[in-house]
């Protein structure tokens, strides 16, 4: 399984006189949904995804004078790929287009990585929703949630989710241009901005 993965047990049995059955686990009762269910789920610890397997024991009841019965099943933990987007923090001012920048580690491949990258943006601001390191257009103003997946050749996925801000550009306006006469004033009338200096 890959390491964000939960593993159901689907082909447990017992027979024979055994009527209950405990499952235990280096991560003890709290990594299974039921203990004592014969088709449990079981989600690793951070410690066995750390060492790449988990050892589930089912152990039965006794039957009168026999000893209870127990089996073991191993679970192989595939590390998943590390994903992630820079700038964490993505904000742009309209009309500045942004580049992004995935960082890719996958632990099955031994390292860094940079294959084609699946990107999921619903407003299709991506000049390239396949690349490591597209632009993001900028010509229209608000928030837009983008999110970077890659799938390694054994099954598991990475994910990184970032949201960018494109804000609209300021405006000044000065107003329209009047004639006055030496010593006197007149009253000037700004808009299009929310403090002016």
């Amino acid at each position: 399984i890959c390491a964000v993965e939960s593993f159901s047990i689907t082909d447990a049995t017992m027979g024979d006189g055994a009527t209950t059955i405990t499952w235990s686990s280096g991560c003890g009762a709290g990594c299974f949904s039921s203990v004592s269910s014969i088709s449990p789920t079981y989600t690793p610890n951070a410690a066995e995804i750390t060492a790449g397997v988990a050892n589930l024991t089912i152990t039965s009841n006794a039957n009168g004078t026999c000893a209870a019965a127990s089996d073991v099943v191993t679970i192989t933990i595939t590390q998943s790929p590390s994903i992630t987007i820079t700038p964490t923090t993505a904000s742009t001012c309209l009309g500045s287009d942004l580049i992004l920048t995935i960082t890719e580690t996958d632990p099955a491949m031994g390292g860094p990585i940079f294959p084609g990258t699946g990107w999921t943006d619903p407003s299709s601001k991506l000049d390239d929703p396949l690349s490591n390191m597209p632009t993001f257009d900028a010509s229209v103003a608000g928030v837009f949630n983008l999110t970077a997946t890659f799938l390694d050749v054994n099954g598991c996925s990475g994910t990184d989710i970032i949201a960018v801000s494109v804000t609209s550009l300021p405006t000044a306006d000065a107003g329209t241009g009047v004639e006055i006469c030496a010593g006197q004033s007149t009253i000037l009338t700004a808009g299009g901005a929310v403090s002016y200096t």
